[in-house]
């Protein structure tokens, strides 16, 4: 009985772009929640004590009440940022393999039947992406039969074999063996 081994990810952000793009959204949220948080605790704090008191005093009663909550709602930014990005490769992995293999037969490459790791999310598009590869052979003819050059502007082509390119999913599903 074999046991699979363990899949990791080789890079931390495996597409920057979108993956940043969430973080920075999440720590400016989390940033908005404690400096709310924190103006109406201190807010709380400086309307139920005397107003004769100095400014400085209420912010020592505030940091000698509530500056234990404060540093640990700080220091956990890091880890919720580090479960954020373990959540993003789990969707934005997925992704960036389908697009590699996508651009690969869109350049004529031999592909492989793609598959993700246990625990990322959308795995039914590699099942859906390596039946449209098993098809795409028969949609297409035999590479004898079929005289496309894979330009990606289109330059040069024909007018039946970009018809035969732009053949919609539900012509492709009607060709798919029984």
């Amino acid at each position: 009985m074999s046991q699979l081994k363990k899949v990791r990810r080789s890079r931390f952000l495996v597409d920057p772009e979108v993956q940043n793009a969430f973080l920075r959204r999440c720590a400016l949220q989390w940033g908005v929640f404690l400096l709310a948080t924190f103006l109406l605790t201190f807010m709380i704090q400086y309307y139920s004590a005397p107003h004769n008191d100095r400014f400085l005093n209420h912010i020592e009663a505030f940091w000698n009440q509530h500056g234990l909550i404060c540093i640990v709602l700080i220091s956990l930014m890091p880890v919720f940022v580090m479960d954020l990005t373990k959540m993003t490769n789990r969707f934005a992995g997925p992704v960036v393999r389908l697009r590699a293999a996508i651009r690969a037969v869109s350049n004529g490459q031999a592909v492989t039947p793609i598959r993700f790791r246990k625990g990322d999310f959308w795995q039914e598009l590699s099942s859906e992406f390596n039946l449209l590869l098993a098809m795409l052979p028969e949609a297409r003819g035999t590479a004898e039969n079929t005289h496309v050059r894979r330009h990606t502007d289109h330059q040069g082509l024909d007018e039946a074999s970009l018809t035969n390119c732009r053949r919609a999913p539900a012509d492709l599903v009607a060709t798919r063996p029984s």
